[in-house]
């Protein structure tokens, strides 16, 4: 299904693809100019286009990167670009084989018994009797 141009959909519709391209930035933007800068230039967007005075420039800038020829967002595109920033990338890949582990822990435990292994209890020390 081709998604509506920005011109046929509601105002508020409109705002929610904006902050949802938007969001990651200005947690960035939250840690210092640095780090903002760097996610921007992580996901491809010209840093040396920016007028750093005019904080409407960073944002035009930012949702012209993924602006559609149709006038739509890519907020797939923005998800993906948040899911390679490095310290993201390896939380996930941390999440993957936890999952991985707790799910291959459950097959052996449910050989012997019907209780399934929580990630809390895989993880909590054993106490000496």
């Amino acid at each position: 299904m081709k998604p509506a141009s920005t011109s046929k959909l509601k105002n508020g519709d409109r705002k929610n693809l904006e902050a949802m391209v938007l969001w990651p930035f200005l947690d960035f933007a939250e840690k210092g100019e640095q780090e903002l800068f760097a996610y921007m230039r992580h996901v491809g967007i010209q840093v040396d286009a920016l007028d750093r005075d005019d904080k409407r420039s960073a944002q035009d800038l930012i949702l012209s990167h993924y602006r559609l020829p149709d006038g739509t967002y890519d907020v797939e595109l923005a998800a993906r670009d948040l899911l390679r920033w490095p310290a993201i990338a390896a939380r996930v890949h941390e999440l993957r084989n936890d999952q991985a582990f707790l799910s291959e822990l459950n097959d052996v435990v449910s050989e012997g018994t019907s209780q399934k292994i929580s990630a809390k209890t895989a993880r909590a020390p054993r106490r000496a009797h």
